[in-house]
């Protein structure tokens, strides 16, 4: 499994969340264009960021980008299934995310595939 995340991970990405979900659990991300709806247990909130801009934000956070439109954290992972050529997960929370074969790969070493 992937080791994990270094204390300050997350920090730099925190840093464009309101007060309100700066010190969140943060479960998924997800892309509209130039815009991101970030997932928290204290709900959930837009920001103006694109999703590259997000992953370099994330790149040490223990959690894997896994469709174009999506990234999750992996503490909010409670199941995965894949089907031939399509996955989904599903979150502690409730939410259900896509998975896509260009992504599914960091979920297979991580073993939830």
């Amino acid at each position: 499994l992937v080791a994990p995340p270094l204390p300050q991970a997350e920090a730099d990405f925190r840093k464009r969340l309101s007060a309100k979900r700066r010190s969140a659990t943060l479960f998924a991300i997800q892309a509209y264009d130039h815009y991101l709806k970030v997932h928290t247990d204290a709900g959930e909130e837009m920001i103006t960021l694109r999703m590259s801009d997000a992953m370099a934000d994330l790149e040490l956070a223990h959690g894997w980008r896994v469709h174009r439109s999506w990234w999750v954290a992996a503490s909010a992972i409670e199941s995965a299934t894949w089907n031939r050529s399509s996955g989904e997960l599903m979150l502690k929370n409730g939410m259900t995310l896509p998975v896509s074969k260009t992504y599914r790969h960091a979920l297979k070493e991580a073993g939830w595939l």
